[in-house]
């Protein structure tokens, strides 16, 4: 039996985290994914994630097409390709974010014209032929493509055995995000503090005075950071729960899962409030297998002999192989994580003001959302500290 093997990919270079998309098509995966991570750091991006699920349910037909939809929650709903396609490009005319879509076909293996078109009029998805039969040298020309769509912050995201000689067929998506924040922090003002995770750390701690838009229930303090996008409304979301927990996103997770905008329903009670705000500077990467929690969603199939993508191909006998995500996380005074500093520059406001403390000291949740179109661009959570960043 051939396989396909699915890769998601993804970096996130600026004042990342983005969230858990409410779409249909990803929130239960999310959802396994965040019941799964604790104690570590870790993120992902669901807006990737919903473009590989929706590539494979395209593919798919039959029982394995059942399976998909049964384990998603969306049997029998119609997909808006409309939607789907005004959201990408809606993101790729954001300045400070790029995203790509690609499949990988074996160079002795076609695609059926009609599910290389709707990928394409979908997510402008770019076709390559490539030589499955070299596993290493396969390997290194989809890391390269990779790496320059993720401005070379994710550079191995396969390694040599994730590619098998009997693979014909891979997809793969990118997004970049280089985003300042509005109100950058001033690096004079970046001290060491302790941070109490799962383990107790003195860290580059950046602080910044000023007014934030922030709510606080019995669950969060919540506070938005908004980034510098003259064509949308994207902003980072810190969530910091009330009680000290190694699981924030879980946590998240549980308050919003019944809303019926998830996520997006805390921002309606968001007010502009005087703080004192604390976050630490870091970075990190993290790589996420999402087979385990398609696997524990029902879709079996997919991975089987029985596995019917007939939809992709006619000529080729399919079944999925692995479904990896890749993500690259920073956050420093600027909002990048390399270069780009901002021109606009803020300090302490004076002492005699009140300013209430939000200090991120301990673990919290992060996300980075395109508000106008409700796009999750990132979620992750930070819970063990990090030094020299």
């Amino acid at each position: 039996m051939r396989k396909t093997l699915l890769i998601l990919a993804l970096s996130l270079t600026s004042v990342l985290f983005s969230e858990i998309s409410e779409n249909k098509l990803t929130q239960k995966i999310a959802a396994k994914i965040v019941q799964t991570r604790a104690g570590e750091n870790f993120a992902f991006s669901p807006a990737c994630i919903s473009q590989n699920i929706i590539s494979i349910l395209l593919g798919s037909a039959g029982e394995t097409r059942t399976q998909i939809e049964r384990a998603l929650g969306i049997s029998h709903v119609t997909i808006d390709f409309d939607l789907l396609n005004e959201n990408s490009q809606l993101l790729k005319s954001i300045n400070g974010i790029s995203t790509s879509h690609s499949l990988w076909v074996d160079k002795n293996c076609s695609l059926l014209p009609s599910y290389s078109e709707i990928l394409f009029d979908t997510y402008q998805t770019v076709v390559s032929h490539i030589d499955f039969s070299k596993p290493s040298k396969a390997a290194r020309k989809i890391n390269e493509f990779i790496s320059r769509k993720t401005d070379r912050k994710i550079t191995n995201v396969l390694s040599k055995t994730d590619i098998g000689t009997s693979d014909k067929l891979l997809i793969a998506s990118a997004i970049d995000l280089n985003l300042e924040f509005k109100k950058p922090f001033q690096k004079a003002y970046t001290k060491n503090n302790m941070f109490n995770g799962n383990e107790k750390r003195s860290i580059p701690m950046m602080n910044q005075k000023g007014s934030f838009l922030f709510s606080k229930d019995e669950d969060f303090m919540t506070c938005s950071l908004p980034l510098i996008c003259e064509q949308g409304n994207v902003t980072l979301l810190l969530f910091l729960p009330i009680i000290h927990t190694e699981k924030p996103l879980q946590f998240l997770h549980h308050k919003v899962k019944t809303s019926e905008n998830g996520l997006f329903s805390l921002l309606a009670d968001l007010t502009p409030r005087k703080m004192h705000l604390r976050l630490p500077k870091f970075l990190f990467e993290s790589k996420i297998h999402l087979d385990s929690s398609l696997k524990r969603l029902g879709v079996s199939d997919a991975y089987s002999m029985h596995a019917n993508f007939s939809n992709i191909s006619t000529d080729m006998s399919l079944s999925l192989s692995k479904n990896i995500q890749s993500n690259f996380v920073a956050i420093n005074e600027h909002g990048v994580s390399a270069s780009g500093a901002s021109t606009s520059s803020f300090t302490l406001k004076s002492s005699r003001d009140v300013f209430h403390p939000m200090y991120f000291n301990r673990p919290f949740a992060f996300a980075v959302v395109a508000q106008k179109s409700e796009q999750i661009l990132m979620l992750g959570q930070y819970t063990t500290p990090i030094k020299d960043n």
